[in-house]
């Protein structure tokens, strides 16, 4: 019913409603461009955070690994230089219950 008693409006007030909504979308798209290019940042981020420890065990785990099996190797604790879990395995048959292990 109060559409009834409403005038209508004129090219100048429907021109003005325009550039009003025009305005607001304007701002409305500036914030969903700034939106989404900090998505994409902290999306590169993220995946870099990811990556990039992947790829440094990758370089550095097998020469770590490596002064790991030479430092026990050196200390004597696996006899007569052999592998790791050899040595391991012939402690491992010192320990109380060593049947239930095997």
């Amino acid at each position: 019913m109060s559409e009834n008693n409403q005038q209508p409006k004129t090219q100048e007030q429907l021109l003005h409603d325009v550039e009003t909504l025009l305005q607001r979308n304007e701002e409305i798209l500036k914030r969903v461009k700034r939106y989404l290019f900090w998505a994409q940042i902290l999306g590169s981020v993220k995946i870099l955070l990811i990556v990039l420890p992947l790829i440094a065990a990758a370089y550095f785990l097998p020469t770590l690994m490596e002064q790991f099996t030479n430092m026990y190797k050196n200390a004597g604790i696996v006899p007569n230089g052999g592998d790791i879990l050899e040595g391991l395995e012939q402690y491992r048959n010192f320990l109380p219950g060593s049947d239930v292990l095997q």
